[in-house]
């Protein structure tokens, strides 16, 4: 017999011999489980289907075909035919924007303005000196009534009751007797006055010394004409701290002359000085001018003599 070679009680035959020389062979346990084990595993395997794949491959997506020129133009043809016989509708008109009616032309309202200048002072002169412009000053006055209760009045009304100094009420009054026509222009109580002024590039202590010195003003000032009554402002750190002033007249008392002398030293330390003259109790409006031109010629001699020396 061939080999053979079995399991539980299986025999093997060599050499031809016989089985019943030789004792059966038998497997330990253990082999004999694992054995077992194994033809079960086998039959399990041979039971199972082949496995499949959980997801199928995703295949690709064909483009919707496009429809060909033949059946667009049959739709548009169709799409026709079923229009026909059906009224359109129109989309309503919008309402026309009404126009606003045309005004009528219109003069121009100007608007009320400060008032420029009064009495001969500007605005803004007599804002800086009185806190105040023109436009209130003549609202007071308008108030208290200056034609029926005399210039006098006023004056000593502004200076009690608005605390202006003595001389800016009398500058106030006249200049709101003036705008109100109670007083023609350039006429004061006692007449009428004419002004002239120039800028000195001298200090201040100079110019009140061709005023005060006798000697020295009679080389500039007309002949009959006397300054007295100089008054120096006092000095803070070698500058003054107010203005100046004079007073003139002729030796017969005729005219009186007002002298104002103010510091306007520049910035770079240049020494200048403002000088203004106001001749008072004039005749008359006339006198007026050749007044104002005959003291315009006398400051520039003052003002030639004294930029020669220094």
């Amino acid at each position: 017999m061939d080999d053979y070679c079995g399991f539980e009680g299986a025999r093997c035959a060599q050499d031809n011999e016989s089985s019943l020389d030789r004792p059966a062979l038998v497997l330990p346990l253990s082999s004999r489980h694992t054995v077992r084990m194994a033809k079960k595993k086998a039959k399990k395997a041979a039971r199972r289907p082949a496995a499949k794949s959980r997801k199928p491959a995703p295949t690709a997506r064909k483009a919707p075909a496009r429809k060909s020129s033949a059946r667009k133009s049959s739709a548009r043809k169709a799409s026709k035919k079923k229009s026909v016989g059906k009224p359109t509708r129109k989309a309503p008109k919008k309402a026309a924007a009404r126009k606003a009616p045309a005004r009528a032309n219109r003069p121009a309202v100007k608007r009320p303005t400060a008032t420029a200048k009064a009495g001969g002072v500007s605005d803004a002169a007599v804002t800086r000196a009185t806190g105040k412009g023109w436009d209130h000053w003549l609202a007071v006055l308008d108030a208290f009534d200056v034609k029926s209760r005399g210039h006098a009045a006023a004056a000593a009304h502004l200076h009690t009751a608005h605390n202006l100094d003595g001389w800016w009420a009398q500058m106030v009054t006249v200049g709101y007797e003036q705008k109100r026509g109670l007083r023609a222009p350039r006429q004061k109580i006692d007449g009428f006055s004419a002004s002239a002024s120039r800028t000195i590039a001298a200090p201040m202590t100079t110019v009140l010394d061709a005023f005060e010195n006798r000697v020295v003003a009679e080389r500039w000032l007309p002949a009959g004409v006397v300054a007295h009554k100089v008054a120096r402002p006092p000095f803070n750190n070698g500058a003054p701290t107010k203005a100046g002033s004079a007073r003139m007249t002729w030796t017969d008392g005729s005219k009186v002359l007002s002298v104002w002398i103010a510091d306007k030293t520049g910035k770079d330390g240049s020494p200048k000085t403002a000088v203004q003259i106001q001749h008072d109790r004039l005749p008359g409006e006339a006198s007026c001018e050749s007044a104002r031109a005959m003291w315009a010629e006398r400051l520039d001699a003052l003002r030639a003599m004294l930029e020669s020396i220094g």
